[in-house]
């Protein structure tokens, strides 16, 4: 993003003042957001706001949770579908980060398209547990440096959730607490066995289980 193509009370770096417009609900995503006065955008299913220049993109998007998909390889396939048709790129884990006080997975970026180098960041998350919130942001290099953590991190705050699928009733109780993972097994056989998928970063781990009557009970 040139500085000719930012609003003129943007030019100086170093008074880099970002102006939102109006709340925009986006139907059947689950979320809301204040779009970036001087940007183009462009609304689907799913938000695109980018400079005239092209060098500077935001991606936005939510829906429903996949089943049996962590967070993080949400946020890995998310985030490589936007970055297929770049020349070349690369995915960092970099820890988690929050939205609105919910934590979620937080990738760096780095890629190269047509000899010019970028940045970026990629963060989802789950404010509720049958819902997520996709959040992109990708720039030149030396605007990235300058400039675009901070677009990236205003544009965060800015972003406002909104319950879209209907969770059962046993998932209701977790909805306090979106950060956990929780995996639900319907039904084990004593001579099965089951994967528990532990994910970097995680602090601890609770398993539990429970049979329809006594009898059905098998030692661990």
């Amino acid at each position: 993003m040139t500085e000719e193509h930012l609003p003129s009370d943007k030019k100086s770096s170093n008074d880099f003042i970002l102006h939102f417009g109006e709340e925009i609900k986006i139907e059947g995503s689950g979320f809301s957001f204040h779009p970036i006065s001087g940007l183009k955008l462009e609304i689907d299913d799913s938000v695109y706001m980018y400079s005239e220049d092209g060098n500077l993109e935001i991606y936005l998007m939510g829906d429903e949770l996949p089943e049996g998909v962590s967070l993080a390889e949400l946020n890995n396939d998310l985030a490589a579908e936007f970055m297929e048709n770049f020349d070349n790129y690369d995915l960092f884990d970099a820890g988690k980060e929050s939205i609105q006080g919910v934590t979620g997975i937080l990738n760096d970026i780095q890629f190269f398209n047509a000899e010019e180098e970028g940045s970026g960041c990629a963060l989802v998350c789950a404010p509720y547990a049958h819902q997520f919130v996709f959040l992109l942001v990708i720039s030149s290099a030396t605007f990235w440096e300058r400039q675009g953590k901070k677009v990236f991190d205003a544009l965060k705050a800015q972003i406002h959730f909104h319950p879209q699928f209907t969770p059962s009733e046993e998932e209701t109780k977790h909805l306090e607490h979106p950060d956990l993972t929780i995996e639900t097994y319907r039904e084990i056989q004593p001579q099965e066995d089951f994967l528990l998928r532990i994910e970097k970063g995680d602090a601890s781990f609770l398993l539990a289980a429970r049979s329809h009557t006594v009898e059905d009970r098998s030692p661990c």
